[in-house]
This record gives structure tokens, sequence and C-alpha cells, in this order.
């Protein structure tokens, strides 16, 4: 892997260059097609990946084969460090949403430099609490009983405050994330647009009127229905 693309990987982005040039050799780069799994719940854990390119979701996959979609992977993020860190399995699989390239880089390194570089340990560190509680407002949403609720509290998660969100998952991801069929979210999302409430722009989904996807999210709790 190159000291340039080594460069733009946030987690390592400020270290001296002697610490690039030794670590940027241990990299290895693979690509994986769409729909195939990076790692699967329960494998052992040897590297710490960092996505390159494409799109990756984050799933947990029940015994009855049930999946639920816990978060996205966006270039520049790196996964998989709980694993490395604490030498247990793998807590959720991850598959790619689109072709991606992945870095890895070996457990053995991860080890070194979050004991040698604090800057490093810091931000992972930061970055876990993060997710974290990102995890948390996940299992919040879930407990919402009615659907179409879920939906419209996902995509103002999703936006975080800003108009619009870029990427907007396929009906089939979002019904993952919220535990719903994708014909139920496909009808939420149109009452959305009908309302006037989002429009959608290819992979971008506006929101035009947040205030009212609030509203509408809770008139829906409000109902007691669960469709």
């Amino acid at each position: 892997m190159s000291i340039t693309q080594v460069k733009t990987l946030p987690l390592l982005q400020g270290l001296i260059q002697p610490l690039l040039d030794e670590y940027s050799r241990y990299f290895r780069m693979f690509r994986i097609e769409k729909k195939h799994f990076v790692c699967h719940k329960g494998d052992e854990a040897n590297e710490l990946f960092f996505l390159l390119s494409g799109r990756l979701m984050v799933v947990d996959i029940s015994l009855e084969g049930r999946q639920t979609g816990l978060n996205f992977i966006a270039p520049g993020d790196y996964f998989g460090e709980l694993s490395v860190l604490d030498d247990l399995p793998r807590p959720a699989s991850i598959v790619a949403v689109s072709e991606s390239l992945i870095a890895a880089l070996p457990k053995s390194k991860v080890n070194s430099l979050v004991n040698h570089v604090p800057k490093v340990a810091e931000r992972m560190l930061k970055d876990m609490c993060h997710r974290m509680r990102m995890v948390t407002d996940l299992r919040c949403l879930l407990g919402v009983p009615n659907a179409y609720s879920r939906v419209f509290l996902l995509i103002s998660r999703m936006a975080k405050n800003q108009p619009y969100v870029d990427h907007f998952p396929s009906h089939q991801q979002v019904a993952i994330m919220v535990n719903t069929s994708r014909e139920t979210v496909s009808r939420a999302l149109g009452l959305l647009v009908t309302e006037g409430v989002i429009e959608k722009e290819g992979m971008r989904l506006i929101v035009k009127n947040p205030a009212a996807l609030h509203q509408m999210a809770s008139d829906f709790m409000i109902s007691g229905s669960k469709v």
C-alpha cells in the first residue's frame, strides 16, 4: 500500500513519516464483490480493515438466519477493531453493498500502533464510544412498534441534522435495518414523497421538511398501529 494511500486514512493522519513508511509495508489490499462477506460473525480476528472505496454494511445474523443491519461503513472508515483488541470472535458480519476495495493491517501491527502511538489509541477510543452510542440509538429505534415510524426515525438519524442523505440505502437495506419488509419501506417512503417531506435525486434523499418528518414519526407511534 502506498504512502499516499496510507495518509488518506483518518485513523493514521498526522503520523510522522518514519511511522508511515514502516506501517505502509504491512497492509494487504483486496477487492470484494457486491453481496459478498468481508467477515462473518464468530470469525477469528487477525486483521484490522480499512475501506478505501465502495460501501459496506454491518449486519447481525440470528440463529434463524434473519439479518439486522447495524450500520454502514463508508470510504475512510476502519472496522473490526473490537475483536483485534480483545481477542474475541467477530461480533457481527460485514457484507459489501457495492464492489469495495479494502486494506487490512495485521493484528500485531495494530497492537503496536495502539501501544506506541497515543494519538491512534485516543482516536480509536473515541470512535468506539461513538459507535456504541449509535448501536444504542438503533436498539431504541427497533423498540418502536410502528414500522413506518421506524423508517421515518432512521431517515432522521441518517440525515444528522443535514438537509439530505447521500448514498441512501436500497429499500431492502432499510428493511433489514428497521426489521420490516421491503414493501413496507416502499409504502412509507412513498407516503413521505406524497406529503412533500422528502424527495429522491438518484442516490441522494433530500429531507425537505424535517419538522414534518419528526411529526409523522410521532403520529404513527401514537396511532398504536404496528404497520
